[in-house]
Order: structure tokens, then sequence, then C-alpha cells
């Protein structure tokens, strides 16, 4: 299996041929590309007249980031292939200087967040129910 990505020398990720891989990259004409690639609207049908403005990046050595890595979720267990993933990563950035935490104090409460989240999904699809579906909802919900 071929690697996404890999660390060349000087400590730069060198793309992939995934153009979405590229926002990882610490190549400056490759940050300044891909989040186009990502966040832009297509030109041609609703992003007449959008415009992508971002800074440039802060630095041009991945050593000179600093990185959070959030791996588990306290409601959304995540697979363990893609926790040895991340952590695989994780310790390829530390060799090469990168600052790497894995929480934060400032970081906010995932499981308060994901209940909000999930209310106010459930609150804008509930507006355009029928009458008799949402009564049946609410009695669903009551029984629980």
């Amino acid at each position: 299996m071929k690697r996404a990505r890999e660390i060349g020398a000087m400590g730069r990720l060198r793309p992939s041929r995934s153009s979405w891989l590229r926002l990882w990259s610490s190549e400056r004409r490759d940050v300044r590309a891909s989040p186009g690639s990502i966040a832009a609207t297509d030109e041609l049908a609703e992003g007449v007249g959008y415009k992508l403005a971002l800074p440039p990046p802060r630095n041009d050595n991945l050593a000179d980031f600093r990185v959070l890595v959030i791996d588990t979720h306290p409601l959304c267990p995540n697979a363990a292939s893609v926790i040895a993933a991340l952590d695989g990563l994780v310790e390829r950035l530390a060799k090469l200087g990168v600052h790497v935490v894995r929480g934060s104090a400032k970081l906010p409460d995932l499981a308060l967040t994901t209940r909000i989240y999930v209310e106010l999904l459930a609150a804008f699809f509930a507006a355009d129910l029928p009458a008799d579906a949402r009564e049946a909802a609410e009695a669903a919900a009551r029984s629980l």
C-alpha cells in the first residue's frame, strides 16, 4: 500500500498526488492552494463572486508549528486503526520538532457541545414535521 504522504528531507511534508492532502504540507505554495480546493465553492455555479482569502502561513517549517491532537470523543468511539494511524503521525511530527499536545484546558466539553448540536439539529428537522409525526416523536421521547 502506498503511503499517502512522506516526510522528506529538511522536515517538510511532501504532498501526494491527491490535492486534498496538500493541506498538511508545509510548503507555502501548497498551503495557499489546497484550502481553496476544500473550502471554495464551484465558480461556475453558486460560487460566482465568492473569494476565499486566507492569511499567509505563519511558519515555513513544521518544527515551528503547534498541533493539538483530538483522537478520542466521549460520545463517539474511534476505531483502533484510526487511533494507531494518528499515533504514527504524531510520532513522526514529534521527531521533526513539532510541539504536539493531546489535550488543552481551552478545549470545550466535547460531550456537551455534541449534545447541544444534536438538539439543535433535531429542532431544525422537526420544524417541518407534520403534526401527527411530531406528536408520535414526542410520545416516543417521553417513553424513554
